[in-house]
């Protein structure tokens, strides 16, 4: 309905509030694919792609309370995508 918060509206706020590990959980379920996806066309390997990906979502809890839930995704995508050669994302 309009006017209602996004999932990843209210999952987010739900954890920088709470550190709620099941609406990490869904943040995680929501979004992994994707920025595994990503990582991995940009690093073609399986492995380091999984690393990013857990990096990603490493920075995401850290940096939970600084991102927009409107621009969650997009910074997600963003960290998967400037991930360097080494396979972590950038700091």
């Amino acid at each position: 309905m309009k006017g209602e918060p996004s999932d990843d509206h209210r999952d987010l706020q739900r954890f920088v509030a709470t550190r709620d590990e099941p609406s990490f959980r869904k943040l995680l379920d929501r979004h992994s694919a994707m920025v595994h996806g990503v990582a991995l066309r940009r690093l073609q390997s399986h492995a380091m792609a999984q690393d990013v990906t857990q990096q990603v979502f490493i920075m995401l809890a850290r940096k939970a309370s600084a991102i927009a839930p409107d621009q969650l995704a997009g910074w997600l995508h963003r960290c998967a995508f400037q991930s360097r050669e080494k396979g972590s994302p950038p700091a």
